[in-house]
């Protein structure tokens, strides 16, 4: 019986070994092989099912866009990530980067859920990258475990960024915006100092 064909480098590796062996070595292969497509091909689903495009008229912050949709402005919030809030150092870098990507431009929008205020929360992307992973890459936002907790991509562009020291990750200890938004809400009353946080605490309005 005639085996499937392996590339050059692997031919010659398996053609000394016997062929119950050399059946469980291409099987595990095989095998590897669909395990790395059933956790990719969930995530470019997820990224594309259900988009829809529409035009970025205005850009509040690094993670939060407002875009026209049928000639209804719609505000959107990046799926997955958080970028620094008003007051934190990159706030305005971030901002600036998501401007330069996305501000006057059609993009592509694939909610993934809506959040506690009635916003989109979703993947945007445009000329085929992801806005969501591009702060990421760049440093510009923290990977946003608490809603995203298995976006393991998130999760590598964060530590590839860390490593680089890029961006928020430039300066030591960086507070996480989830963080900051919480201590503020401390400090206005709306979290109580005894540890008990209130239904919205940390959340990004």
């Amino acid at each position: 019986m005639r085996r499937n064909s392996l590339p050059a480098h692997l031919s010659a590796a398996t053609s000394q070994v016997p062929h119950n062996r050399w059946i469980y070595v291409h099987g595990v292969a095989r095998t590897t092989y669909a395990i790395t497509l059933a956790c990719i091909i969930p995530f470019i689903f997820i990224e594309t099912c259900c988009a829809w495009t529409a035009k970025v008229i205005s850009v509040s912050d690094g993670d939060t866009i407002t875009v026209l949709r049928e000639s209804k402005p719609e505000k959107i919030r990046l799926y997955g990530v958080d970028a620094p809030e008003h007051g934190q150092d990159f706030f305005a870098a971030a901002k600036d980067f998501t401007s330069e990507m996305v501000f006057g431009k059609i993009v592509d929008v694939a909610p993934a859920a809506k959040d506690r205020y009635g916003r989109a929360v979703a993947w945007v992307s445009v000329d085929g990258r992801s806005l969501n992973k591009e702060l990421v890459k760049a440093g510009l936002a923290w990977w946003y475990r608490s809603y995203a907790r298995k976006r393991y991509d998130l999760y590598t562009f964060e530590i590839m960024a860390r490593r680089q020291k890029l961006g928020i990750w430039s300066v030591p200890k960086p507070t996480p915006p989830w963080l900051f938004r919480r201590n503020k809400q401390i400090s206005e009353g709306s979290v109580w100092e005894t540890g008990f946080p209130s239904a919205t605490s940390g959340s990004k309005k």
